[in-house]
């Protein structure tokens, strides 16, 4: 009988996947992602809850994910931080270890989601770091970065979800 109010309250409740609403939107790219790392094995920089699923639905590498339990776990969180903070510029630029970018905006699909009109855009681009910012608004890359795929939204914003990135390594600046 205990059971009984919960089953009656959760029975027609539809669960996210993953728990997570931007899950659905990350999905494909995982395929995409799978295949390029198969071809040519390498990193990939993405917000650390999402380094989890690259972790589990690719045979890609990340740099950090949510699985944090030693030291070195919390050094490489801090460096995918001071990456994200910077501009696309300069990340082509920097000595990195990363061959893949999966770039979103966190919380870009709720706004895009039927009755967030009082959403701001501006409140999206604050909540998100610079490097996916200027990845994700500017059309033209900087050198060094080569877009591979994208998923555009299908509604009067026309921003993309989720862009993937290979970079481009010249042969005198190979990270060892």
């Amino acid at each position: 009988l205990a059971y009984v109010p919960v089953a009656q309250n959760q029975r027609h409740t539809v669960f996210a996947p993953a728990n997570d609403p931007d899950y659905q939107f990350l999905q494909p790219a995982f395929p995409i992602l799978d295949q390029l790392c198969r071809q040519q094995p390498g990193n990939v920089l993405a917000y650390i809850n999402d380094g989890h699923y690259i972790r589990y639905h690719t045979s890609c590498s990340v740099l950090a994910n949510n699985f944090l339990l030693t030291p070195q776990h919390f050094e490489k969180v801090a460096e995918v931080n001071r990456l994200l903070r910077l501009s696309p510029e300069e990340f082509a630029q920097s000595d990195h270890d990363i061959d893949y970018l999966l770039v979103r905006f966190v919380d870009l699909p709720a706004i895009v989601q039927p009755g967030a009109e009082g959403i701001e855009l501006e409140s999206v681009f604050s909540s998100n770091p610079p490097l996916f910012v200027g990845l994700n608004l500017n059309s033209e890359m900087p050198q060094g970065l080569q877009l591979i795929a994208e998923s555009v939204s299908d509604d009067q914003l026309n921003m993309p979800y989720v862009r993937i990135f290979r970079v481009l390594r010249q042969p005198n600046s190979q990270v060892e």
